[in-house]
């Protein structure tokens, strides 16, 4: 299997590598794993809503705690994709910013939302 284009796995559809074949399925997982993140996020809320009662302070405990769990999970992502699947560094940041970034928003416009309130 060649080399994949990182760009085309955010734009959707086919993969393309450096010999000119496609692969399918590399948009599908970066889509998978921003909904991965995004699961967490709820699951955290979810913990926290449980275990810490109404209000917002276990809500910002929460959020709180996505944070690095998510970054982490994300750079396991970013290690999996240049170790395995053969990308560089500088191939894979791109999408690890992508997967990172979103889910991260959501939880800081959350957190932002909450502190408010």
């Amino acid at each position: 299997m060649g080399r994949r284009c990182p760009a085309a796995r955010l734009r959707g559809g086919e993969d393309r590598d450096a010999n000119g074949g496609t692969h399918k399925g590399g948009a599908m997982h970066t889509v998978m794993v921003i909904l991965g993140g995004l699961a967490l996020l709820v699951l955290c809320l979810l913990a926290a809503r449980l275990l810490g009662g109404p209000g917002p302070g276990p809500m910002l405990t929460a959020v709180q705690l996505f944070l690095p769990l998510w970054f982490v999970g994300a750079a396991i992502n970013l290690w999996v994709g240049v170790a395995r699947a053969g990308y560089s560094v500088a191939e894979e940041l791109p999408i690890f910013l992508a997967v990172f970034g979103g889910p991260a928003a959501v939880a800081l416009l959350l957190w932002w939302k909450l502190s408010r309130g």
